[in-house]
């Protein structure tokens, strides 16, 4: 197979990253050059599925690398199984070829480098992590009912949200272990330990510009901080930005009846465009959370 050939397949391959584990596993500048020559014809040199090949794939299209609710759900290892065995034998699209007899084990591993680099931590929000696992959950009827007072009706889209629950007692040193979704893994985490929830949103700022912004909050639903990304706004009016997004940390909380957040004291006219994208954003998110909870009590209902 011809290296064009290999550069067009790799492209159909699905959203992959990682996330949980240590910063670095191979040569980062290394791996971005290999990423360039292989897979940005399609899924951008960036990872983010831009390519100038990406227009024309359309099943599957060019999955976002870089997306952090594909990277919380992903470790090293399952990466570097996918680019080296390939689709087929990874449970992903057939297409997406074997780079294991083209590109020996460091060039896999730096490759995977260059997809990790300044991906979220989970330490980042919850410095005592242990372990975590993340799910795209589905809102039930229940959670659309109580939704629908503050936010009206969701589209079948904003009712699928990606939330990753965390649990405490990381001992010193350790790195946060992420825990698949198959039940004999998920009964070794213990409700008692949950510390809280991390969301990845993007939020309709002012001005009309989509904002990618990852939300903390504790096992109560309490906001514990709010980032927006690194280069979605202008330095001097990100700095702004996140001062705003900043004060609405302390809100929120589980226990119903919702309601809209309210915004920091002193803000300026963009706050209430901004109150209604947060609101709108966290409460489906908690949401999310809820349903883990319901999952995590049939699954302890006898302990």
């Amino acid at each position: 197979m011809t290296r064009a050939s290999l550069v067009i397949l790799c492209c159909l391959a699905p959203a992959l990253a990682v996330a949980g584990a240590p910063a670095e596993v191979g040569d980062a500048a290394h791996g971005e050059a290999l990423f360039r020559l292989h897979c940005a014809g399609c899924h951008g040199a960036d990872g983010t599925g831009g390519g100038y090949l990406a227009p024309s794939l359309k099943s599957p299209a060019p999955g976002n690398l870089r997306d952090p609710a594909y990277a919380i759900q992903r470790t090293e290892q399952d990466l570097f199984d996918a680019i080296a065995k390939g689709g087929a034998a990874t449970g992903h699209h057939f297409s997406m070829p074997a780079f294991g007899d083209d590109l020996g084990a460091l060039d896999l591993w730096d490759v995977v480098a260059f997809l990790r680099r300044g991906q979220v931590q989970i330490a980042d929000y919850f410095p005592a992590a242990a372990r975590y696992t993340a799910k795209v959950f589905a809102i039930d009827a229940d959670g659309k009912k109580r939704l629908e007072p503050v936010l009206g009706s969701l589209s079948d889209e904003e009712a699928r949200v990606p939330v990753a629950i965390v649990f405490g007692g990381q001992k010193a040193g350790d790195v946060p272990l992420f825990v698949t979704q198959a039940p004999r893994q998920l009964d070794t985490l213990k409700p008692k330990e949950k510390a809280g929830y991390l969301a990845f949103v993007t939020l309709a700022w002012p001005g009309g510009k989509p904002v990618p912004a990852t939300v903390a909050f504790d096992r109560e639903g309490v906001i514990s901080a709010i980032r927006l990304a690194a280069g979605a706004l202008p330095d001097k009016e990100l700095a702004k930005a996140q001062k705003l997004a900043s004060g609405y940390e302390g809100q929120g909380s589980k226990k119903g009846p919702y309601k809209e957040l309210k915004p920091p004291k002193g803000a300026g006219k963009e706050a209430a465009e901004v109150t209604k994208a947060l609101t709108r954003a966290y409460l489906r998110v908690l949401e999310g959370a809820i349903m883990f909870d319901k999952e995590e009590r049939e699954r302890h209902w006898a302990d």
